[in-house]
């Protein structure tokens, strides 16, 4: 009763919370047809970096619930918590120091710092609720990256429905190429980093001080990075620097701000795969020998080329719903994988919302094997 309880509370929340974006957009947006643009220029980018992003999830695909609400709580919870702590450092600014102060404080200390730890706060509900599906630092980088992505395309809304407002198609396509092409992995970056430090201390299984000061700096850093890149705006206004000026503080802003982090990250998905292919090899080796999994699906499961081969071929013989089923019994061999890798460090089997024991995973994975050999 009380977990229907909280559900059906939370609900509510979050109905209330996405009520305040959509009256949000529509009083700054007023012109339909400039709401109805803005809104497809940004849904389409936030798409398309976020099927980028969930690629990097090789071996250990995420449930889609987590995925959509680390997505939804950056474009709606992390929207409105913002806004208003904004918008009250903004006014104590301006009554203190002036209009002109309370606009840069607010771009280069409240935007970062509010809106950083608005994002951050998803990845701690999920670390709390759902910690058996944030495993490591590449988990963390991946829910991050969407939360960042959410919070963008709803704030790329609202910039795009005011360049069209003012500059017509013209100012949408100007803006599209700033906001959504040289800074369109901006928000994504800024709290993936949040998400690296939380990652990197799950992965510690509760041992070293180190734990505790991980995710301050991935939310420090996080911080830093929008920093510079608002203030960066914020000097190229101030000095009037002109259109070939602002090419070069976009082109520094992308070489600078964004390749070198996104490099980093590139970096970590790869050391994360290989150690993925290790849990996975070491913990579904026991599987073959219970008779959980025959020793052709171990090999397919643990080998990066043969589990490719095997998924294109399933698209290629029996179409999407093949391919699924072949990627929902790859999930839920590493979903195991992961769980009795997280008690062979001392973690308890999880319990609650859609978790299930290690026996109720090799019953699914059961299923799954007759639902894929009857596709």
């Amino acid at each position: 009763m009380l977990v229907i309880a909280g559900a059906f509370g939370g609900a509510s929340l979050f109905g209330c919370l996405t009520l305040c974006v959509v009256l949000l957009l529509v009083a700054s947006i007023p012109n339909p047809v400039a709401l109805g643009l803005a809104t497809a220029a940004a849904v389409i980018p936030a798409a398309v970096y976020s099927s980028l992003v969930l690629l990097l999830d090789r071996f250990e695909s995420e449930p889609w619930y987590t995925l959509l609400g680390a997505f939804l709580w950056g474009a709606i919870v992390a929207v409105v918590f913002s806004v208003i702590l904004n918008l009250f450092f903004g006014g104590v600014v301006l009554v203190a120091y002036g209009e002109e102060a309370a606009n840069v404080f607010s771009l280069v200390v409240g935007a970062p710092v509010f809106e950083e730890t608005a994002k951050g706060a998803a990845l701690l509900v999920l670390l709390l609720a759902f910690r058996h599906e944030l495993d490591n630092m590449l988990d963390g980088i991946i829910y991050g990256a969407l939360v960042g992505l959410g919070f963008a395309m709803t704030e790329n809304i609202l910039y795009f429905g005011s360049f069209i407002l003012e500059d017509g198609l013209a100012g949408l396509i100007i803006g599209f190429f700033i906001r959504a092409g040289v800074g369109g992995l901006a928000h994504a970056i800024f709290t993936a980093c949040t998400g690296a430090g939380i990652g990197w201390a799950r992965s510690q299984y509760g041992q070293g001080n180190w734990r505790f000061l991980a995710p301050l700096g991935g939310l420090a850093l996080a911080m830093l990075l929008h920093a510079a890149w608002n203030g960066s705006a914020v000097i190229a206004d101030a000095l009037n620097v002109g259109v070939g000026g602002a090419l070069l503080m976009l082109a520094f802003l992308f070489f600078g701000l964004i390749v070198p982090p996104f490099l980093a990250i590139l970096v970590i998905a790869y050391r994360s795969w290989r150690r993925q292919l290790e849990i996975l090899r070491t913990q579904l080796a026991d599987e073959v020998r219970a008779g959980t999994l025959t020793p052709d699906e171990y090999v397919t499961l643990t080998n990066p080329g043969a589990r490719r081969r095997a998924h294109w071929n399933a698209l290629v013989s029996h179409g999407v719903r093949g391919w699924a089923r072949l990627h929902r019994f790859a999930r839920l061999t590493s979903q195991l994988a992961f769980q009795k890798h997280h008690a062979a460090h001392g973690e308890p089997e999880p319990s609650g919302f859609r978790n299930r024991s290690d026996d109720e995973l090799r019953a699914a994975i059961s299923a799954a094997r007759a639902d894929l050999l009857a596709a």
